[in-house]
């Protein structure tokens, strides 16, 4: 974000000479946009952070095997959700 120039927002569109496929570039960017993306930035890192410091006291404190595997498994299910939606 910080080498995007500011200005209005501009999209360009480039063919890949090879593959023939089209790619969208950002050429440009408002200052909006930029506040909004460092908002949701460190929404995520808060939430990333959480998740890490929540799950290893949630692992720590298993005592049964079966349960440390059943909740490393839950834990992980929890930390690629998002992927796992954007996949399907």
């Amino acid at each position: 974000l910080l080498a995007i120039p500011r200005g209005e927002n501009k999209i360009e569109p480039r063919e890949n000479p090879f593959t023939q496929i089209t790619h969208l570039r950002l050429v440009s960017i408002t200052n909006r946009w930029v506040v909004a993306s460092y908002c949701l930035l460190i929404y995520r890192l808060v939430a990333a952070a959480l998740l890490i410091y929540v799950g290893t006291f949630f692992l720590v404190y298993t005592i049964d095997v079966t349960e440390l595997i059943l909740n490393a498994v839950a834990l992980e299910i929890i930390l690629d959700i998002d992927d796992l939606i954007f996949d399907s």
